[in-house]
């Protein structure tokens, strides 16, 4: 397959005009939209009754109009959604993080740890679900997501199925993982290089339940890995260490840095010169000021206001006690 065009970074004039004829299409088209029928009960968790193709997961412990860049990546990855025939979820996990005793490591950890459980929770109600951090974006909103993952390989065939993808981390020391030899020797010991958890997609099989649900659990199952409760890259650390090398060949899709990772012009002490432009996604690691700026720029406020109306209506704002 053809690999998609990357287009520049910054909002067009083009797409802007593109995004306030959507606005107002969408404005006409929420009773529409919102009038899809649910089950008896009501969405659950967040969802209809009914398996969705797509779906598109954030997760955060800021409620709605507690953060800026927070509400800027929701109303962003909500308009793709609407656009593509996604299924857009934003979890609010009140209570992650606000622990007075904890450190700064703790409270990142606790907040991290929630989107692992996000997934295992939506999982089962999609066919293919995208977990993306808040300072994830696309650089082309305009390229379906199954284009992505077809041009990288992440198949469905029958007894060939991947069932996770995800970006590696930049080539620099810090972000090598080094694996115990089970054999309790020195010269065994095995380094791989980190894989992102800020862009993840699960495909739904009980294969890939079963390997979230070991994620979850390995602060309590792998007494090594308590400590991923309490210290940096928390739920990330866990993920490398201990489940990525357990995962057979073909589970697990690794997209290179530089296409799903990064961002422009990031500095080489955290891109390593070879990850900073995010060729398809880019992920603003720190810097997160420049991609407020970039969504500020991009999404017009009555536009805004619809999507959360209708962000609201449908239930997709979970918000968790």
């Amino acid at each position: 397959m053809q690999r998609p065009q990357a287009a520049p970074h910054g909002p067009s004039k083009a797409l802007l005009v593109g995004l306030l004829v959507f606005a107002a299409i969408l404005l006409l088209a929420l009773p529409l939209l919102s009038s899809r029928e649910h089950s008896p009960q009501g969405p659950a968790n967040g969802l209809e009754s009914n398996v969705s193709d797509v779906c598109l997961v954030q997760v955060s412990n800021y409620r709605v109009g507690d953060d800026h860049l927070a509400d800027a990546s929701m109303y962003a990855w909500s308009f793709y959604a609407l656009r593509h025939g996604y299924h857009y979820v934003r979890v609010i996990e009140t209570e992650a993080g606000s622990k007075p005793d904890e450190n700064w490591q703790e409270q990142k950890c606790s907040i991290s740890w929630c989107k692992g459980a996000a997934v295992q929770r939506l999982l089962p109600q999609c066919k293919l679900l995208a977990l993306l951090d808040i300072d994830v974006i696309m650089v082309d909103w305009g390229t379906p997501l199954e284009d992505l993952l077809h041009m990288w390989n992440f198949t469905g065939e029958l007894n060939h199925s991947s069932l996770i993808l995800q970006p590696l981390d930049p080539d620099l020391p810090f972000n090598w993982v080094e694996l115990e030899d089970p054999k309790g020797t020195e010269t065994g010991k095995t380094r791989l290089l980190a894989a992102n958890t800020g862009f993840m997609v699960f495909r739904n099989s009980p294969e890939t339940q079963a390997i979230v649900e070991r994620w979850l659990r390995c602060p309590d199952d792998v007494p090594e890995c308590d400590g991923s409760r309490h210290y940096w890259p928390c739920d990330q650390g866990a993920w490398n260490t201990y489940i990525r090398p357990t995962l057979h060949p073909g589970q697990l899709v690794l997209v290179p840095c530089a296409e799903a990772n990064g961002f422009p012009d990031a500095p080489s002490s955290h891109s390593g010169g070879t990850c900073m432009g995010g060729q398809y996604l880019s992920h603003y690691w720190i810097e997160k000021f420049r991609l407020q700026e970039l969504l500020d720029a991009t999404f017009h406020e009555n536009a805004k206001e619809a999507v959360l109306g209708y962000l609201r209506r449908e239930g997709d704002l979970r918000i968790l006690q």
